[in-house]
């Protein structure tokens, strides 16, 4: 599993191997762990990250939290996991909710995922799989 040791800096294990892709360490410790956004505040953790050193690819997932901080807003806590890939400059991301912060009706727990499982590469297309304990997804990213 990948971490951040504290706010804002990878840990050993997870530097070396994000050190493999030019940029990735940077990219990776420039994503906010605690952030304002919207109406509210989300918190993150990196969950897993992967290399493909030679297509100077990089691919994680972090885990995110929202909540509100307004007054007039729904109270509750919305959970999702962002697949993100990184190249260069260039970086794509999409995000899974798997918990919703106004209903449980519509909470989807198959959407946490924690495990990356492959990457594919095609010029500037991401194709990422991920996997939780009860699916197996494959995501399409387009880097910008």
């Amino acid at each position: 599993m990948a971490h951040w040791k504290d706010k804002r800096t990878l840990d050993d294990a997870t530097r070396v191997e994000a050190a493999k892709v030019h940029g990735f360490v940077e990219h990776l410790e420039g994503i906010p762990t605690r952030n304002s956004v919207y109406y509210g505040a989300e918190s993150r953790e990196l969950l897993a990250l992967r290399t493909v050193p030679e297509k100077d690819i990089g691919v994680y997932l972090l885990d995110c939290h929202h909540w509100s901080t307004e007054a007039w807003e729904p109270k509750g806590i919305e959970m999702s996991v962002i697949v993100g890939a990184y190249k260069g400059d260039r970086h794509a991301d999409e995000r899974f909710k798997y918990r919703d912060r106004k209903t449980s009706a519509r909470d989807d727990s198959s959407k946490y995922f924690t495990e990356i499982k492959g990457v594919e590469v095609d010029k500037d297309v991401v194709y990422v799989t991920v996997a939780s304990r009860e699916l197996e997804e494959r995501v399409e990213l387009t880097l910008k």
